[in-house]
């Protein structure tokens, strides 16, 4: 699978980069910043997208997801977050983005990809 990873702190974006990595997925890693450039400006296809979804650099995360939901409504687009629940959340929640809470275990985030890519090629 073709993952892209968007977060500006480089020590869980790398984290999430290796982890999947390892389990034989192509990883592009991207600050949020740089993230709008490529995505779109490059026509790249992703299977999948983390976000973490504390982010306002550039943007907030919500204005994130409109944005890649735009290019492809079927993406799935996994939130890390440090808050458990709030309005945001729930509101990207139900535009059917999953989460997960940081922190969190490698093991955990894998299971989490592998059955967000799984619901995903169900549908």
């Amino acid at each position: 699978m073709n993952i892209l990873v968007v977060d500006n702190c480089e020590c869980l974006r790398s984290f999430c980069a290796f982890a999947l990595e390892d389990q034989g997925h192509e990883v592009l890693q991207a600050t949020e910043s740089s993230y709008f450039d490529y995505i779109l400006k490059s026509g790249s296809r992703f299977d999948l997208v983390t976000i973490n979804a504390n982010t306002t650099n550039p943007l907030p995360a919500k204005e994130v997801v409109t944005i890649i939901k735009s290019i492809d409504p079927k993406i799935p687009i996994i939130l890390l977050t440090i808050n458990w629940y709030n309005e945001v959340l729930e509101e990207l929640i139900n535009q059917g983005c999953e989460h997960l809470k940081i922190p969190f275990e490698c093991d955990q985030f894998i299971e989490k990809v592998n059955s967000v890519c799984s619901l995903s090629l169900s549908k």
